[in-house]
């Protein structure tokens, strides 16, 4: 592809940050990080190799990483501060199933 003089735009720096509210520790050990709050303890082991805390002229994968580091996180803090409530849903061809329980299950 030419260059039209115009060169590519490039993120010198990138940074993102989480606030923890009150009530809620947090602690990262070898890869792992556990968020302690008033709902309980989550951890997330990620074995994978993460993103450097700033990285310079970093490439979209660097930057995408951090932000999904970031989220992980975020979402554990919402976990152990509101807690979450899972809905199980019977679907078959588009088209939802009416389930009954009987007795204990």
């Amino acid at each position: 592809m030419p260059d039209s003089g115009r060169g590519i735009m490039r993120q010198i720096e990138t940074s993102d940050t989480v606030t923890f509210p009150e009530g809620v520790t947090f602690t990262v050990k070898n890869r792992i990080v556990h968020v302690t709050g008033p709902r309980g303890t989550l951890r997330n082991g990620t074995r994978r190799k993460e993103p450097a805390p700033r990285p310079q002229f970093g490439t979209r994968k660097e930057i995408s990483a951090i932000r999904t580091v970031c989220t992980h996180i975020n979402n554990m803090v919402k976990g152990v501060t509101k807690g979450y409530r899972y809905k199980m849903r019977s679907v078959y061809a588009h088209f939802p199933i009416n389930v009954s329980m009987q007795d204990a299950g």
